[in-house]
Protein backbone atom coordinates (compact mmCIF):
# COMPACT_ATOMS: atom_id res chain seq x y z
CA UNK A 1 0.00 0.00 0.00
CA UNK A 2 2.74 2.56 0.72
CA UNK A 3 4.21 2.45 -2.97
CA UNK A 4 0.80 3.88 -3.86
CA UNK A 5 0.39 6.19 -1.11
CA UNK A 6 0.97 9.20 -3.08
CA UNK A 7 -2.74 8.35 -5.29
CA UNK A 8 -4.28 7.43 -1.91
CA UNK A 9 -7.04 8.83 -0.01
CA UNK A 10 -5.65 11.44 2.89
CA UNK A 11 -7.16 9.25 5.20
CA UNK A 12 -5.94 5.73 4.06
CA UNK A 13 -2.00 7.69 3.31
CA UNK A 14 -2.14 8.70 6.57
CA UNK A 15 -2.85 5.43 7.87
CA UNK A 16 -0.43 3.88 5.87
CA UNK A 17 2.20 6.04 6.95
CA UNK A 18 0.89 5.11 10.66
CA UNK A 19 0.87 1.15 10.36
CA UNK A 20 4.53 1.84 8.67
CA UNK A 21 5.48 3.81 11.76
CA UNK A 22 3.59 1.59 14.25
CA UNK A 23 5.47 -1.86 12.65
CA UNK A 24 8.43 -0.17 12.96
CA UNK A 25 8.49 0.99 16.77
CA UNK A 26 6.93 -2.78 16.95
CA UNK A 27 10.12 -4.05 15.19
CA UNK A 28 8.17 -5.53 12.44
CA UNK A 29 9.66 -2.98 9.89
CA UNK A 30 13.10 -1.53 9.29
CA UNK A 31 14.12 1.95 9.15
CA UNK A 32 15.09 1.49 5.62
CA UNK A 33 11.16 0.64 5.26
CA UNK A 34 10.56 3.65 6.92
CA UNK A 35 12.60 5.85 4.47
CA UNK A 36 10.71 4.22 1.93
CA UNK A 37 7.90 5.24 2.80
CA UNK A 38 8.50 8.60 3.28
CA UNK A 39 9.58 8.86 0.25
CA UNK A 40 6.65 7.53 -1.31
CA UNK A 41 4.39 10.08 0.83
CA UNK A 42 6.19 13.07 0.41
CA UNK A 43 4.87 13.17 -3.09
CA UNK A 44 0.91 13.09 -1.51
CA UNK A 45 -0.91 16.06 -2.23
CA UNK A 46 -2.96 16.85 1.25
CA UNK A 47 0.10 18.23 3.47
CA UNK A 48 -0.75 16.29 6.72
CA UNK A 49 -0.65 13.10 4.71
CA UNK A 50 2.63 14.44 2.85
CA UNK A 51 4.78 15.12 6.31
CA UNK A 52 3.30 13.23 8.58
CA UNK A 53 6.73 10.46 9.14
CA UNK A 54 8.96 13.60 9.63
CA UNK A 55 6.60 14.09 12.01
CA UNK A 56 7.61 11.16 14.06
CA UNK A 57 10.66 11.13 12.95
CA UNK A 58 11.11 14.54 15.00
CA UNK A 59 10.64 13.10 17.97
CA UNK A 60 12.82 10.12 17.64
CA UNK A 61 15.66 13.14 16.44
CA UNK A 62 15.24 15.12 19.78
CA UNK A 63 14.86 12.59 22.29
CA UNK A 64 16.76 9.42 21.11
CA UNK A 65 19.32 10.72 18.79
CA UNK A 66 22.79 12.23 18.99
CA UNK A 67 23.27 15.90 17.73
CA UNK A 68 25.49 14.66 15.21
CA UNK A 69 22.86 11.98 14.30
CA UNK A 70 19.36 14.54 14.92
CA UNK A 71 21.21 16.55 11.69
CA UNK A 72 21.83 13.36 9.56
CA UNK A 73 17.90 12.94 10.33
CA UNK A 74 17.78 16.74 9.10
CA UNK A 75 19.92 16.29 6.04
CA UNK A 76 17.41 12.63 5.09
CA UNK A 77 14.62 14.79 4.87
CA UNK A 78 15.92 17.64 2.98
CA UNK A 79 17.32 15.29 0.85
CA UNK A 80 13.38 13.71 0.36
CA UNK A 81 11.30 17.18 0.62
CA UNK A 82 13.45 19.61 -0.86
CA UNK A 83 12.45 18.44 -4.59
CA UNK A 84 8.79 19.16 -3.21
CA UNK A 85 9.47 22.05 -2.12
CA UNK A 86 11.20 23.42 -5.57
CA UNK A 87 8.10 22.31 -7.30
CA UNK A 88 5.77 24.76 -5.12
CA UNK A 89 8.48 27.52 -5.56
CA UNK A 90 9.27 29.42 -3.28
CA UNK A 91 8.70 33.68 -3.23
CA UNK A 92 9.16 34.97 0.58
CA UNK A 93 7.49 38.06 -0.17
CA UNK A 94 4.72 39.45 1.88
CA UNK A 95 1.43 38.25 -0.05
CA UNK A 96 3.29 35.78 -2.97
CA UNK A 97 0.79 33.48 -2.47
CA UNK A 98 -2.10 35.15 -1.59
CA UNK A 99 -4.42 33.91 -4.68
CA UNK A 100 -3.46 30.29 -3.40
CA UNK A 101 -5.48 27.42 -1.96
CA UNK A 102 -4.82 27.39 1.89
CA UNK A 103 -3.91 23.39 1.85
CA UNK A 104 -0.86 25.00 -1.03
CA UNK A 105 0.00 27.38 1.36
CA UNK A 106 -0.13 25.38 4.64
CA UNK A 107 1.95 22.60 2.91
CA UNK A 108 4.78 25.07 1.42
CA UNK A 109 5.24 26.34 4.72
CA UNK A 110 5.32 23.18 6.34
CA UNK A 111 7.90 22.03 3.75
CA UNK A 112 10.12 25.11 4.40
CA UNK A 113 10.55 23.83 8.07
CA UNK A 114 11.82 20.87 6.91
CA UNK A 115 13.93 21.61 4.72
CA UNK A 116 15.23 24.48 6.26
CA UNK A 117 14.95 24.00 10.11
CA UNK A 118 15.09 20.33 10.26
CA UNK A 119 17.49 19.77 7.02
CA UNK A 120 19.46 22.44 7.83
CA UNK A 121 19.60 23.39 4.19
CA UNK A 122 22.42 26.04 3.77
CA UNK A 123 21.21 28.07 0.87
CA UNK A 124 17.48 28.24 1.76
CA UNK A 125 18.53 29.73 5.59
CA UNK A 126 20.40 32.12 3.70
CA UNK A 127 17.81 33.20 2.04
CA UNK A 128 15.48 33.43 4.75
CA UNK A 129 17.73 35.04 6.90
CA UNK A 130 18.53 37.70 4.46
CA UNK A 131 14.55 38.56 4.08
CA UNK A 132 14.45 39.19 7.45
CA UNK A 133 17.06 41.19 7.85
CA UNK A 134 15.45 43.49 5.35
CA UNK A 135 12.38 43.41 7.02
CA UNK A 136 13.51 43.43 10.60
CA UNK A 137 15.43 47.28 8.84
CA UNK A 138 11.63 47.82 7.54
CA UNK A 139 10.42 46.55 4.59
CA UNK A 140 7.50 45.08 5.21
CA UNK A 141 6.52 43.33 2.02
CA UNK A 142 10.43 41.37 2.15
CA UNK A 143 8.78 38.73 4.60
CA UNK A 144 5.22 37.12 4.36
CA UNK A 145 4.26 36.81 8.18
CA UNK A 146 3.53 32.92 7.84
CA UNK A 147 7.11 32.55 7.08
CA UNK A 148 8.48 34.96 10.23
CA UNK A 149 8.00 32.10 12.35
CA UNK A 150 10.35 30.34 10.86
CA UNK A 151 12.85 32.80 10.05
CA UNK A 152 13.16 34.09 13.60
CA UNK A 153 14.11 30.36 14.81
CA UNK A 154 16.40 30.21 12.59
CA UNK A 155 17.82 33.32 12.72
CA UNK A 156 18.70 32.65 16.55
CA UNK A 157 19.85 29.36 15.74
CA UNK A 158 22.54 30.72 13.24
CA UNK A 159 23.01 34.22 14.87
CA UNK A 160 24.84 34.11 17.80
CA UNK A 161 24.47 36.14 21.33
CA UNK A 162 23.73 39.42 19.04
CA UNK A 163 21.20 38.21 17.16
CA UNK A 164 19.33 37.15 20.72
CA UNK A 165 19.74 40.88 21.96
CA UNK A 166 18.54 42.11 18.33
CA UNK A 167 15.31 39.73 18.69
CA UNK A 168 15.24 40.19 22.20
CA UNK A 169 14.67 44.18 21.44
CA UNK A 170 12.07 43.16 18.67
CA UNK A 171 10.23 41.75 21.66
CA UNK A 172 10.29 44.30 24.02
CA UNK A 173 9.32 46.76 21.98
CA UNK A 174 6.71 44.67 20.12
CA UNK A 175 2.43 44.78 20.90
CA UNK A 176 1.77 42.44 18.27
CA UNK A 177 1.19 39.09 19.86
CA UNK A 178 1.72 36.86 16.89
CA UNK A 179 5.10 38.27 16.89
CA UNK A 180 6.03 38.33 20.40
CA UNK A 181 4.57 34.65 20.40
CA UNK A 182 7.17 33.89 17.25
CA UNK A 183 10.36 35.60 18.80
CA UNK A 184 9.95 33.97 22.24
CA UNK A 185 9.84 30.97 20.80
CA UNK A 186 12.68 31.47 18.40
CA UNK A 187 14.95 32.23 21.47
CA UNK A 188 14.18 29.53 23.00
CA UNK A 189 14.52 27.32 19.98
CA UNK A 190 18.73 27.63 19.93
CA UNK A 191 20.33 24.83 19.21
CA UNK A 192 24.13 25.34 20.67
CA UNK A 193 24.87 24.94 24.17
CA UNK A 194 26.64 27.91 24.78
CA UNK A 195 23.65 30.00 23.88
CA UNK A 196 21.40 28.15 26.36
CA UNK A 197 22.86 31.34 29.19
CA UNK A 198 21.83 33.84 27.43
CA UNK A 199 18.69 33.02 26.71
CA UNK A 200 18.26 31.70 30.42
CA UNK A 201 19.04 35.50 31.09
CA UNK A 202 16.92 36.84 28.88
CA UNK A 203 13.98 34.91 30.33
CA UNK A 204 14.42 36.48 33.69
CA UNK A 205 13.69 40.00 32.30
CA UNK A 206 10.93 41.89 34.51
CA UNK A 207 9.82 43.24 30.94
CA UNK A 208 8.41 40.20 29.69
CA UNK A 209 4.73 39.29 29.87
CA UNK A 210 2.98 36.42 31.27
CA UNK A 211 5.32 32.93 30.73
CA UNK A 212 7.39 34.27 27.79
CA UNK A 213 10.14 34.38 30.28
CA UNK A 214 9.20 30.38 30.93
CA UNK A 215 8.03 29.21 27.30
CA UNK A 216 12.24 30.59 26.11
CA UNK A 217 13.47 28.24 29.30
CA UNK A 218 10.80 25.40 28.52
CA UNK A 219 12.29 25.98 24.61
CA UNK A 220 15.46 24.16 25.30
CA UNK A 221 14.51 21.24 26.58
CA UNK A 222 13.50 20.22 22.71
CA UNK A 223 16.95 20.37 21.88
CA UNK A 224 19.51 17.47 22.86
CA UNK A 225 22.39 20.64 23.30
CA UNK A 226 20.71 22.72 25.59
CA UNK A 227 18.27 19.99 27.60
CA UNK A 228 20.40 19.32 30.39
CA UNK A 229 20.68 23.70 31.29
CA UNK A 230 17.15 24.13 30.68
CA UNK A 231 16.53 21.08 33.15
CA UNK A 232 18.87 22.29 35.56
CA UNK A 233 17.37 25.86 36.01
CA UNK A 234 13.59 24.23 36.31
CA UNK A 235 14.87 22.18 39.13
CA UNK A 236 16.79 24.90 40.86
CA UNK A 237 14.24 27.26 40.48
CA UNK A 238 11.00 25.13 40.81
CA UNK A 239 9.61 27.10 44.11
CA UNK A 240 10.04 30.57 41.86
CA UNK A 241 8.09 29.11 39.08
CA UNK A 242 5.28 26.99 40.46
CA UNK A 243 5.29 30.41 42.91
CA UNK A 244 4.71 32.15 39.72
CA UNK A 245 2.69 30.08 37.25
CA UNK A 246 0.10 28.05 39.97
CA UNK A 247 -2.02 27.12 37.13
CA UNK A 248 0.49 25.12 35.29
CA UNK A 249 2.57 24.18 38.08
CA UNK A 250 2.18 20.27 37.54
CA UNK A 251 3.36 20.92 33.64
CA UNK A 252 6.96 21.42 34.99
CA UNK A 253 6.95 18.07 36.50
CA UNK A 254 7.09 16.75 33.02
CA UNK A 255 10.32 18.77 32.07
CA UNK A 256 12.38 15.31 31.82
CA UNK A 257 9.98 13.66 29.17
CA UNK A 258 13.14 14.39 26.44
CA UNK A 259 15.12 12.10 28.38
CA UNK A 260 15.89 8.80 27.01
CA UNK A 261 17.99 6.17 29.34
CA UNK A 262 16.95 4.24 32.25
CA UNK A 263 19.38 6.10 34.51
CA UNK A 264 17.59 9.92 33.53
CA UNK A 265 14.49 8.24 34.30
CA UNK A 266 15.55 7.42 38.27
CA UNK A 267 17.13 11.29 38.25
CA UNK A 268 14.14 12.31 37.63
CA UNK A 269 12.10 10.52 40.18
CA UNK A 270 14.71 11.89 42.71
CA UNK A 271 14.92 15.68 41.78
CA UNK A 272 10.75 15.93 40.92
CA UNK A 273 8.76 13.42 43.20
CA UNK A 274 9.79 14.84 46.12
CA UNK A 275 8.01 18.34 44.99
CA UNK A 276 5.14 16.78 44.25
CA UNK A 277 4.23 16.26 48.14
CA UNK A 278 6.18 19.90 48.53
CA UNK A 279 3.98 21.70 46.55
CA UNK A 280 0.98 20.09 46.60
CA UNK A 281 0.96 18.95 42.84
CA UNK A 282 -0.71 16.06 41.09
CA UNK A 283 1.98 13.28 39.82
CA UNK A 284 0.25 12.45 37.02
CA UNK A 285 2.52 14.58 34.70
CA UNK A 286 5.33 13.30 36.26
CA UNK A 287 4.28 9.35 35.65
CA UNK A 288 4.04 10.28 32.08
CA UNK A 289 7.10 11.66 31.47
CA UNK A 290 9.45 8.99 33.45
CA UNK A 291 7.36 6.28 31.72
CA UNK A 292 7.81 8.19 28.01
CA UNK A 293 11.58 8.49 28.99
CA UNK A 294 11.84 4.39 30.06
CA UNK A 295 9.84 3.65 26.55
CA UNK A 296 12.05 5.72 24.61
CA UNK A 297 15.32 3.94 26.32
CA UNK A 298 13.59 0.65 25.19
CA UNK A 299 13.06 2.00 21.69
CA UNK A 300 16.77 3.41 21.36
CA UNK A 301 18.13 -0.36 22.95
CA UNK A 302 15.87 -2.00 19.92
CA UNK A 303 16.00 0.50 16.78
CA UNK A 304 18.80 2.92 18.48
CA UNK A 305 21.81 1.44 15.94
CA UNK A 306 19.35 0.87 13.01
CA UNK A 307 18.49 3.94 12.71
CA UNK A 308 21.86 5.32 13.15
CA UNK A 309 23.37 3.09 10.29
CA UNK A 310 20.84 4.16 8.25
CA UNK A 311 22.04 7.98 8.86
CA UNK A 312 25.44 7.17 7.77
CA UNK A 313 25.50 8.66 4.54
CA UNK A 314 23.80 12.00 5.84
CA UNK A 315 26.59 12.77 8.59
Amino acid sequence: MIAAAPTLPATEAMAAGDSLWASFEAGRTSFAQVVTGMRALAKHPERHAATFIPTHLEGVASTLLSPEDARAAGRLQAALYAPRLAELGLDLHAGAYASEPVERRELRRQLIGIVAEAGLNPSLRGRIRSALDAYLAGDQAALDPAFRPIAYDIAAQDGGDSMLTRLFDRLIQSNDPQERSAIVGAIGHVDHADRAPRVIALSRDPRLRNLEGLRMVLGLLRNASTRDQGYTYIVSNFGPLVKSTPLIASNLLGIGSGYCSEQRARQTEVDLRPKVAQYHLSALELDRSVEAVRQCAAFKAAKGAEIRAGLAAFR
